[in-house]
């Protein structure tokens, strides 16, 4: 598979595939968390709010507020920016692999070129990426692997380099490995990655111990900003980015989290191999004791995938093979990444495709080094062109599944259909049709969200809505009083009901659902405008 001197042109092909798999998200509408971290999240709305001291994910949301001082809400700018860092993510494959082949342990008679495309083209195509890219939050993911991979290529270099320029690439790397710190905290492993890339691939004797130990001192960055001092402000930055990560954590207890991540972590293998059934949420049980027969099997399969890993990096470098220990690295990568969100911390979601962004390299690394070297071993150079198909069945499955996130409707149908026991699809699903005027088949999704959960607040608030649509107060009234029963601190629900009582002549009984709206957010412009407009109401018939 000998591809010779056309590297920088195949190397363009790369973000047109990107661009072309992605092509039907640029104009989607913002969808799920996006309301809370972009259309509701004031911080963004001014550049000013970045200049106080950096607090959680604080390198992201700054990328937030300069798409919205650029083009406000439209969403095109948002996922531009998505795809541009996806692209630049699958180029740093491309380096990182290549970059490889010159350290001390590799180099050899193996042509770094076309597994490296392998692999970059393999990363840019793969359909399980679409969450991390189409879907804007999760530019948490992909920017912190941007900058997580950036830092690993710009270490590769300093070591590979010599004087100045050596100089040059260190600083740069330990810049990157702050920045990935302020993107998201998946980035708290990127020191022991260093660590394990400078023990694998450069030899005894010539191993640096103080290079990759000087990593370790951006650790304290993701604490320091999650649990550092807010200033007692419940509207300042920091605090306003943890309220929101409260919501992120889980009712499971570490134990029970970390064997149900056993069987979640097969189930993102399967997904990297087979990327069938895709879903935005996953109705995934969770499991309680690890005797359970599905978290046994789990657990065998998982350890016995790191104890080959260990024993093909044992024999590898014994019998100085590249691709074996570049394969060897790469499952050690996927483990080492996928840890923080995968382990014995807490998160109230279990399972999330985003969450493989990041480890999907090493994956994609280990793959495809283990494709050319099971092919040099059977003396069948053909299995190497296996990629050319992988790749185009899986940018095929990759633009299929991006006709799904294009549209809120076809998103929600899809969550629904393939996790029908969650009421999160089902009102979301109602929301989104009622968005488009379809009152009465919204209706139909969030009586069903409230047939799985009688006291699924968001349906009852959407049912307020559609009757309020319909122009049947009473029945609002009773939705958004029974929504309150359940969340009586939820400002836009008391606005709501304030504006149905308000149509029904209640007036005095809507002015203090306002102000019970006020009481909660004093910055709810939807509050005080209708606020101001019944007060009016009011002086105007004498009331």
């Amino acid at each position: 598979m000998s591809l010779g001197k056309p590297r920088y042109l195949l190397l363009i092909l790369i973000p047109l595939l990107a661009f072309s798999i992605y092509s039907n998200i640029l104009h989607a509408p913002l969808i799920f968390d996006d309301d809370m971290y972009i259309l509701n999240n004031p911080l963004i709305r001014s550049l000013g709010n970045f200049l106080s001291v950096p607090w959680n994910r604080y390198l992201t949301f700054f990328t937030f507020a300069l798409n919205y001082s650029a083009g406000g809400l439209d969403t095109f700018g948002y996922h531009f920016a998505n795809v541009i860092i996806h692209i630049l993510n699958s180029l740093l494959v491309y380096l990182l692999v290549s970059l490889t082949f010159k350290t001390p342990s590799m180099r050899a008679r193996e042509a770094p070129l076309p597994i490296a495309l392998a692999a970059s083209f393999i990363f840019a195509a793969h359909p399980v990426q679409t969450q991390a890219v189409s879907y804007i939050t999760q530019r948490f993911a992909s920017l912190a692997a941007l900058f997580y991979l950036l830092a690993v290529v710009l270490y590769v270099k300093s070591r590979l380099d010599e004087g100045a320029c050596s100089r040059a690439f260190y600083i740069g790397a330990f810049a990157s490995a702050v920045l990935a710190q302020l993107s998201k905290e998946i980035s708290f492993t990127l020191p022991v990655i260093i660590a394990l890339y400078e023990f694998t691939f450069f030899k005894r004797g010539g191993r640096s111990l103080l290079k990759p130990a000087l990593f370790f001192l951006t650790l304290p960055i993701v604490p320091l900003t999650i649990f550092g001092p807010s200033g007692g402000d419940p509207h300042d930055p920091a605090s306003f980015i943890r309220s929101l990560q409260v919501s992120e954590i889980a009712t499971l207890s570490v134990y029970e989290y970390f064997i149900t991540e056993l069987r979640v972590i097969v189930t993102y293998i399967r997904l990297l191999f087979i990327p069938a059934g895709q879903n935005l949420l996953y109705d995934y049980p969770h499991f309680y004791t690890i005797f359970t027969p599905a978290v046994i099997l789990s657990l065998i399969l998982l350890l016995a995938i790191l104890a080959s890993s260990f024993y093909l990096y044992r024999r590898s470098r014994k019998d100085a093979s590249p691709l074996g220990l570049l394969a060897s690295f790469g499952v050690f990568w996927f483990f080492i990444t996928l840890s923080i969100e995968s382990s014995v911390i807490p998160i109230k979601d279990v399972i999330y495709e985003h969450r493989l962004y990041l480890p999907s390299a090493g994956a994609i690394i280990a793959s495809v080094s283990l494709l050319f070297l099971i092919s040099e071993k059977v003396r069948l150079a053909g299995l190497k062109w296996l990629v050319i198909p992988a790749v185009i069945a899986l940018s095929i499955a990759a633009y299929k599944r991006n006709e799904v996130w294009a549209d809120k409707v076809s998103l929600w149908r899809d969550v629904v259909n393939k996790s029908p026991g969650l009421t999160m699809g089902y009102y979301s699903l109602g929301y989104a049709l009622e968005e488009k005027g379809k009152i009465t088949e919204a209706m139909g999704y969030n009586l069903k969200a409230l047939s799985i959960d009688p006291e699924c607040k968001e349906a009852l608030y959407n049912l307020g809505n559609n009757y309020m649509s319909l122009g049947m107060l009473d029945e609002a009234i009773y939705n958004y009083e029974e929504a309150l029963k359940i969340s009586p601190d939820d400002a836009d629900t008391h606005t709501n009901l304030g504006n149905a009582l308000a149509r029904s002549g209640r007036i005095d009984e809507a002015i203090g659902h306002y102000y019970a709206a006020l009481k909660v957010n004093p910055e709810s412009e939807y509050a005080l405008k209708n606020l101001e407009i019944v007060l009016k109401m009011n002086r105007g018939q004498g009331l």
